[in-house]
């Protein structure tokens, strides 16, 4: 129960922390990022308790699939809203509850977009989430650094893609070429990364604390 409570003051004192230090809110990395990953962590052991509590009350309530397929679309439309609008603003600092909200409604796998979710290729994305989320800055970096290659050989001049308000290009179809090429280098490496790092480190892990 401590434990519970400390999770609580955490999720609640960690985004005014993170306010009131930060200009950039919920963007912060390095200077207050340690403080980030605490809110995050909180916010999912409370998610994972509430999920075994109520488990059993919201499957009733999700039994209906309209109604469940109807919460799961309107929470997809909430998360893509706020991904599209927060950025740096002071609302981006509840994400942790945003997107914990939806990690508590897809748990329960009760709607047509949780069945769509559960498919193959969603599923090998989420796997390889992880290893996506370490990697792609990288790969946005050796991107940026190729830019400069191509630039200084071919005499051209090409916008990288170092904000949100700068693009790729001179036209739009250059900058979506751009992405697809960078999304898919990202998830190439990430499958290598899933495989030969992140998924033999997990089992080393796992064999030394059983042993323990």
């Amino acid at each position: 129960k401590c434990f519970l409570v400390l999770q609580i003051i955490i999720v609640i004192g960690c985004p005014v922390i993170i306010g009131i230090l930060s200009e950039d809110n919920m963007r912060t990395s390095y200077e207050f990022g340690v403080i980030r990953c605490i809110y995050g962590f909180a916010a999912g052991v409370l998610v994972w308790w509430a999920y075994c509590s109520w488990r059993t009350v919201i499957s009733k309530w999700l039994a209906n699939p309209i109604v469940a397929c109807s919460i799961e679309i309107a929470m997809v439309v909430l998360v893509v809203f706020f991904v599209s609008t927060a950025r740096t603003e002071t609302v981006s600092l509840i994400a942790p509850y945003v997107f914990s909200a939806a990690v508590f409604l897809f748990a329960f796998e009760a709607g047509w977009v949780s069945r769509i979710l559960s498919r193959r290729p969603m599923v090998a994305l989420g796997a390889l989430s992880y290893s996506i989320y370490m990697f792609h800055a990288f790969i946005v970096e050796r991107l940026a650094d190729a830019k400069q290659i191509v630039q200084g050989r071919l005499d051209v001049e090409i916008e990288p893609m170092l904000s949100v308000a700068r693009h790729t290009g001179t036209q739009l179809w250059e900058g979506d070429l751009y992405f697809i090429v960078y999304l898919a280098i990202v998830i190439i490496t990430s499958y290598f990364t899933f495989t030969f790092i992140e998924k033999p480190s997990r089992g080393w892990v796992r064999r030394r604390v059983l042993k323990s």
